[in-house]
């Protein structure tokens, strides 16, 4: 698994992931034959107000995101259907970021549920490394930086990513790291991927 941290902050969220994804392959048996490392981004547009991150099996995630995103469908309509896709047909994690009237709101699907409006994540490869950036994160030093805004919780994401990346050999550089606002979506490095991109089989 790939790694994805989400804040939530006053004016929406700062979401960042490594670049790095598993593409499990089969053989002709429908055996999984291992999986293959390579790199693309994770962070995708499906709608102006809505976005969309995956970890896990990329050929799990990415047609089911690609799909929904070519119906252009009314934002309601759109969220409703992403969630629902994700949860019949992904076994990985998804989270789907999308401005409404109160802010920006971030749902979780994974183990074939929906969890509405929660507050943030931080998924690494090992919990280690999560309990490490909750520790962080909460520290005297950090509580300093994160009242600077944004861009300061963006930073002390970035620079905690590049510690994990010493720590891990599952996550990869480069990091995307977003701030993802109620006024429209900065790039802090990196960035987006506005779908969809074509037609995939």
């Amino acid at each position: 698994m790939s790694s994805i941290v989400a804040v939530q902050g006053q004016q929406g969220f700062v979401i960042s992931t490594d670049s790095i994804v598993f593409k499990y392959t089969t053989d002709k048996d429908g055996k999984v034959d291992g999986k293959v490392k390579g790199t693309t981004r994770k962070l995708f547009q499906l709608h102006e107000d809505i976005l969309a991150v995956g970890l896990g099996n990329w050929n799990s995630y990415f047609p089911v995101f690609n799909r929904v995103a070519a119906m252009k469908l009314p934002k309601e309509t759109l969220l409703e259907e992403v969630r629902n896709q994700c949860v019949k047909n992904t076994d990985a994690h998804v989270y789907v970021f999308h401005r409404e009237p109160q802010g920006v709101v971030m749902d979780v699907v994974e183990n074939q549920s929906i969890r509405l409006a929660t507050s943030g994540a931080v998924r690494y490869p090992e919990s280690m490394l999560n309990s490490l950036f909750l520790t962080m994160y909460e520290s005297e030093h950090a509580l300093k930086i994160r009242m600077s805004g944004m861009l300061g919780i963006a930073a002390l994401v970035n620079a905690y990513n590049a510690f994990a990346l010493s720590l891990c050999s599952d996550i990869a550089s480069p990091f995307d790291t977003i701030l993802f606002t109620r006024d429209g979506i900065f790039n802090f490095s990196g960035g987006v991927t506005k779908l969809p991109v074509g037609d995939f089989v």
